[in-house]
């Protein structure tokens, strides 16, 4: 999946390196940040088509399991959080005044961002691996439907690759929602019923009118310089690896979802658990995240001044954000209390 917080960094870059730069050194250190983001996530160097032909092919052939606060392998998190720590001692050893305003822009904005991802690390294990809307099942479909280019012969090679990850990549959402149910972490009832809708709806069709099927063959037709027999064989493969590989993964997926409504609850009752108080923590952090409560520093002026007016307050574009906040949180306070 692709969210604006994985983008954010990347914009931040592009901004950096079309400037005369004060610090040539910084530059560097932000490109190389900037690789080191977009190789950990397959799904965002496909989106961005960021590197080389070669290194950008081996990308988008690969796909991670991952949810909302980063990957699902502990051994990928780990990675991730020290990386993310060297990075921020990187970052404060480097002094405003030797930046350029744009690089001071750049500097806080990215140091803003890794520090969410720092934070939000200790929520790692309480989200919900399959749901009905940032789900595993879902973000794999977009990826492969929507997102992966298809312009040349190499793309649908590597297509077909990727296709070939999808079953192991839900295999590796199936293990970790399983232990995350272990420890209490269970979507609630309506959200098992919405995403076991989806998943009957994906699991209707026969494997040739597969979405990964379809999609493929809809996008090779607009190619008028690939042979006919070449498209025939990539639609036959596809068609396979969907009917062999995905479609069993997707209904172990679902098994899974159908086992865990017999011990699910509904929203009124989830209130009460420590799991439910560690999401409303989760939300918090979301919040305080797309807020100015987190005290981020990348909304400043080039000059360095903040976006606040001298008796403190917020410029009219940050109350709005502050705003949209507060209702998302009280709105999920309220599915939560329905007496509110």
């Amino acid at each position: 999946m692709i969210y604006l917080g994985r983008i954010l960094p990347i914009s931040a870059i592009s901004a950096a390196s079309r400037t005369n730069a004060a610090n040539p050194d910084f530059d560097q250190f932000i490109n190389d940040l900037a690789e080191d983001i977009v190789r950990r996530s397959p799904a965002l160097a496909t989106s961005s088509q960021y590197f080389s032909r070669v290194e950008q092919g081996a990308l988008d052939r690969s796909m991670t399991a991952s949810d909302l606060w980063g990957p699902l392998s502990p051994v990928r998190r780990v990675q991730r959080l020290e990386s993310t720590r060297q990075r921020l001692e990187q970052f404060r050893r480097i002094q405003p005044s030797e930046l350029s305003p744009r690089q001071r822009i750049t500097r806080g904005t990215l140091e803003w961002k890794l520090q969410d991802v720092a934070r939000t690390t200790e929520f790692a294990d309480q989200s919900c691996i399959f749901d009905q809307i940032f789900g595993q099942q879902i973000g794999g479909v977009n990826l492969l439907t929507v997102t992966h280019p298809i312009h040349h012969a190499s793309d649908i090679e590597n297509d077909l690759a990727r296709l070939l990850r999808v079953g192991p990549v839900i295999d590796e959402g199936i293990a970790g929602a399983n232990a995350r149910a272990a420890a209490g972490v269970v979507p609630p009832k309506f959200s098992l019923q919405s995403t076991i809708a989806q998943l009957d709806r994906f699991l209707a069709d026969p494997p040739a009118k597969n979405i990964f099927v379809t999609s493929l063959s809809q996008r090779t037709a607009l190619l008028t310089s690939l042979p006919p027999d070449t498209r025939t064989t990539a639609i036959a493969s596809a068609e396979k690896i969907t009917g062999d590989q995905v479609i069993p993964a997707f209904r172990r997926g679902r098994a899974l979802l159908a086992g865990q409504m017999a011990t699910a609850m509904d929203v009124a009752l989830c209130e009460a658990t420590a799991w439910h108080r560690r999401l409303s923590s989760c939300a918090r952090q979301l919040y305080n995240n797309f807020t100015d409560r987190g005290g981020s520093p990348c909304y400043r002026t080039p000059r360095g001044r903040s976006h606040r007016s001298a008796d403190g307050s917020t410029s009219p574009g940050r109350r709005f954000l502050r705003r949209l906040g507060e209702r998302a949180l009280s709105k999920i306070q309220r599915d939560s209390h329905p007496s509110l």
